[in-house]
C-alpha cells in the first residue's frame, strides 16, 4: 500500500498526497487546514482509509484548536496516519522524477513523496477592478465589502450579500440567511416590518467525508475564552444503536454545555449521518433548551439522532 503525506503551506496553499492505485479504493486523508482546507476535504472524501500514513501540520495550526479538527484528526489516527505538529512547511523545491513521483522539500530541510500535487490556492473575493470605491462602498484590507449587521454598506442604497460580504462561506448562509435578510430589510424600507441582522446568527456546517462531520456554535477552546465555566460530554459513535445497525462504528460525539445555564454551547459530532444529526442540536440551541430536555427526549429507535439522549447521560458527560 502506497505511504500517505500531506504538506500544507500556508502561503501557496499546497498539499502533496501519493494518490493511492485505482484498485485500492478509497484512500482516507486527513484533511489540512487553512486555505486548503476546502481542497482537504475533497481528498479526504475521496482517499481516506487504506494506510494513510503521514500527516504534516504548519506552527499554529494545531488539531485542538477546533473539536471537529481534533476529532477528524483523531479518526485519521485510527487509520494509521502519523500526525506531525508545528513543522514548517514552506516548500522551497518540487521536483518530478522519472517514474513520475513528485518530491517536495520543506524549509527545515525535510522532503516529502507523493504521486501527485494538489495546489490549493483559497478564495478571494472578485471586487478588484470594479470601482466600487466610486459608488461610496468600502472594502476590508482583504478585499471584501464592508456591510453592517443588515448588509447595508456605506453608500446610500446599496447592499451586499454572500461571500464578497464576508458572509461565511456557506451555501446555506448566503443563499438562505442572507438572501431572507436581504428581503427583510428591503421590505422594512418600505415600511414593511423590522429589519433583520445577521448579529448571534447560529450557523453549523457539514464535512461530507467518512464518516461525516458536523459542527455547530462553539468549540470547547472558544467556549473557555468567552468565560464559560463547561462542562465536556464526550461519546464513542460505538454507543449509538443505529450506528450498530448500519455498521458504521467510526467517530466521536462532543458537545460543550454551560454548567450554570445547562444549556448546549456548541457540537462536533463525527461520524455516520452527523450532517443531519447536528441540525437537532442546532434547533436545541436555537431553542435555548437545556441538555437536559434532550437527553430526556423520546426519539425514534433506532436512529443516528437517538445518540443525543445517551451523549448527555452521566456515562459520557463529566461533573
Amino acid at each position: 500500500m502506497d505511504a500517505v503525506e500531506v504538506v500544507q503551506d500556508r502561503k501557496r496553499g499546497l498539499v502533496a498526497v501519493p494518490m493511492a492505485r485505482q484498485e485500492a479504493g478509497n484512500l482516507r486523508v486527513r484533511a489540512a487546514r487553512g486555505d486548503v482546507d476546502r481542497a482537504g476535504k475533497v481528498l479526504q472524501e475521496r482517499h481516506v482509509g487504506h494506510g494513510a500514513q503521514n500527516a504534516v501540520q504548519a506552527p499554529g495550526r494545531q488539531s485542538g484548536g477546533r473539536d471537529g479538527q481534533a476529532a477528524s484528526l483523531a479518526q485519521a489516527r485510527q487509520h494509521g496516519c502519523r500526525h506531525h505538529a508545528s513543522v514548517r512547511v514552506q516548500a522551497e523545491k518540487i521536483a518530478r522524477s522519472g517514474d513520475g513521483t513528485v518530491t517536495v522539500t520543506v524549509a527545515s530541510g525535510d522532503t516529502v513523496t507523493a504521486d501527485d500535487i494538489l495546489v490549493a490556492v483559497g478564495r478571494r473575493p472578485v471586487t478588484d477592478g470594479v470601482n466600487l470605491e466610486a459608488a461610496g462602498v468600502e472594502l476590508t484590507d482583504h478585499g471584501f465589502i464592508k456591510v453592517d449587521e443588515y448588509l447595508h454598506t456605506g453608500a446610500e442604497g446599496v447592499w451586499a450579500a454572500g461571500d464578497a460580504a464576508g458572509t461565511p462561506q456557506f451555501t446555506h448562509a448566503s443563499y438562505d440567511d442572507d438572501y431572507r435578510v436581504l428581503k427583510t430589510n428591503l421590505t422594512a424600507g418600505n415600511g414593511g416590518g423590522k429589519p433583520r441582522s445577521t448579529k448571534g446568527r447560529l450557523i453549523p456546517y457539514s464535512v461530507f467525508t467518512t464518516p461525516e462531520l458536523g459542527r455547530v456554535g462553539l468549540s470547547e477552546q472558544q467556549a473557555r475564552d468567552a468565560g464559560h465555566n463547561i462542562r465536556i460530554a464526550k461519546m464513542p459513535v460505538t454507543a449509538i444503536p443505529r450506528a450498530r445497525t448500519i455498521g458504521h462504528l467510526e467517530g466521536t460525539w462532543k458537545a460543550v454545555i454551560d454548567r450554570e445555564t445547562n444549556r448546549i454551547l456548541g457540537a462536533a459530532l463525527l461520524g455516520a449521518e452527523a450532517s443531519e444529526a447536528i441540525a437537532v442540536v442546532q434547533m436545541a440551541m436555537l431553542a435555548g433548551l437545556e441538555y437536559t430536555t434532550v437527553r430526556d427526549a423520546i426519539v425514534t429507535h433506532p436512529t443516528i439522532a437517538e445518540g443525543l439522549t445517551l451523549l448527555f447521560t452521566p456515562a459520557y458527560l463529566e461533573e
